[in-house]
């Protein structure tokens, strides 16, 4: 566990330095002579006018820097002083991330232009791409290769690290199949659920795209997201005397903006749908039946 977590701080170390540095390259680095943002082959329709279903579909990528902040919760049980360490990390890092990628966005925009903007799509001709290519040339694009790949792995280990530990409590309680929640005596983690869930994403990574798994994710994720929010209010209900050692400020208010804003980037997830997304819904709602049955039958946690 402490050779993961000192690995997790090396890759966002050098994930912040590196979307820092498209900052100072866009914000203060000459141009390429000659370089422009090429056209793309086959151009996406613009609206004449910005409207509030292009924002929602827009936020959608977006949802995944959320997803960092959610699996930072699914150790809380592991953490030291969770109730004062989870609220300051969570409180520093996102004004940290907020201020690295706003930055960012201003060396795009220095850069590239509306108009380059509008011409930077997905894939290799992406905001980014295109500003280390105007600024660097071709060392800039292998540079930004670089970091993508870093970024990859240290996403794909946090999710591993965090995703895993939610099979625990699961298995503890008999809702799920022990043998993927066990922890391992020498290691301390739960190595089962963790190479199961290697497996299944490296199968994902290589049968969909990235923009598939964008919006296989919002599907997939953010409706539990959804669900684990309102079930604060069920809790609260249920349990009222349940000790709480962190309240958070003006509750009910922030669960109730985290729900409008949930809905707002499901609506426009929903706009954009294809085949992945409709196989990740069927998925999902396969987990019903089978968890009914599962409980029905009676299954002992062992």
């Amino acid at each position: 566990m402490r050779a993961s977590a000192v690995q997790q701080a090396l890759i966002t170390t050098v994930k912040y330095a590196g979307v820092l540095l498209l900052a100072v390259l866009g914000l203060l680095a000459p141009l390429v002579a000659g370089a422009e943002v090429p056209v793309p082959a086959d151009p996406p329709a613009f609206a004449s006018a910005p409207t509030a279903a292009g924002v929602f579909a827009a936020l959608v990528a977006a949802m995944w820097a959320y997803d960092g902040w959610a699996d930072l919760s699914s150790l809380a049980g592991e953490t030291r002083d969770p109730s004062r360490t989870l609220p300051r990390a969570l409180v520093l890092g996102t004004l940290a991330v907020g201020v690295a990628y706003l930055l960012a966005n201003l060396g795009y925009a220095r850069v590239l232009g509306v108009e380059g903007l509008r011409r930077s799509t997905d894939g290799s001709g992406m905001a980014a791409a295109h500003l280390a290519t105007l600024t660097l040339g071709a060392a800039g694009r292998a540079l930004l290769a670089s970091l993508v790949l870093v970024s990859c792995v240290g996403g794909c280990m946090a999710s591993l690290l965090t995703n895993s530990r939610t099979f625990v409590p699961m298995a503890t309680d008999g809702v799920f199949v022990e043998w993927l929640g066990r922890v391992w005596a020498r290691t301390g983690v739960p190595a089962n659920a963790i190479v199961v869930g290697a497996i299944l994403g490296a199968a994902y990574v290589s049968s969909r795209s990235f923009e598939q798994l964008t919006n296989a994710f919002v599907v997939g994720y953010f409706p539990f997201y959804a669900l684990a929010v309102l079930g604060l209010f069920r809790m609260r209900a249920k349990e009222p005397d349940l000790p709480r050692p962190f309240r958070v400020p003006l509750h009910p208010l922030p669960a109730i903006v985290f729900l409008v804003g949930a809905a707002c980037v499901m609506a426009g997830a929903a706009t954009g749908l294809d085949g992945s997304s409709v196989i990740a819904a069927v998925v999902i709602a396969a987990g019903v039946p089978v968890s009914f049955v599962w409980l029905r039958a009676g299954r002992p946690a062992g």
